[in-house]
């Protein structure tokens, strides 16, 4: 006679193989998609690294390439007044000064230009303003290359007097027996409106945060946006 009262144990629930396999399927896409994403996300990385390293290659070669013909041509534009002022010897001071500013007007090369005799005595400048002529030249670099008798591009330096950071490049003058004359001589003032900014301080890079700055040969500064760091040993 069965027991009234009593309760039935339920029966367990048992998944289906359907689920299953359905749950196993959604799994692997899952883990599929999330290592396609990884491995697309680096792989766009390092292109988007490559590229803009390339890019930098490329903008860094071109303003090598400028820096390289600016300063050829600086060197140029020194040699032939140098060359055409050792043999114009009927020229008085009052027509060199105008030549000399001719000159630094004319090419915005240099933020001044000095010529020396061979004894160290500045003779000329430009512009006039600077009222050294008659002085004896002091800077070390550039007594340097009096000493040297030729072509001359000094490290930037700076002067104590102005705190200007200042690079200098001269030519020598020979007279046609080969005599020394002297040097004609160009100053950059770094940190002053000069050519290297003309050319390089407005920039498209400027606006995707990137900047262009010049090394010199040594290691230091010679041009960058922030005017501070000029002549900083990098």
């Amino acid at each position: 006679m069965p027991i009234s009262g009593g309760t039935e144990p339920r029966p367990k629930k048992k998944l289906s193989l359907t689920v299953l396999l359905i749950g196993l399927v959604t799994l692997v896409v899952l883990l599929t998609s999330t290592i396609l994403l990884i491995a697309s996300y680096q792989s766009n990385k390092k292109s988007l690294i490559e590229t803009t390293l390339t890019l930098n290659l490329s903008n860094a070669q071109k303003m090598s390439q400028t820096v390289d013909s600016l300063f050829r041509s600086m060197r140029s534009s020194l040699m032939f007044s140098a060359d055409k002022l050792s043999r114009e010897k009927s020229l008085d001071a009052a027509e060199i000064n105008e030549y000399l500013e001719l000159m630094r007007r004319s090419s915005n090369y240099f933020n001044s230009i000095i010529l020396v005799g061979a004894d160290g005595i500045i003779r000329n400048t430009s512009p006039m303003t600077l009222e050294m002529a008659g002085e004896p030249i002091n800077s070390p670099l550039a007594i340097e290359a009096l000493r040297l008798k030729n072509s001359y591009l000094s490290e930037p330096y700076s002067v104590i007097s102005s705190g200007k950071v200042i690079i200098f490049m001269s030519e020598p003058l020979f007279d046609g027996n080969k005599q020394y004359l002297g040097q004609l001589g160009g100053l950059i003032y770094l940190q002053d409106n000069n050519i290297l900014n003309m050319i390089f301080g407005e920039n498209e890079l400027y606006a995707a945060e990137s900047d262009y700055y010049i090394v010199s040969s040594d290691g230091h500064l010679l041009y960058h946006p922030d005017q501070q760091r000029l002549n900083e040993d990098i």
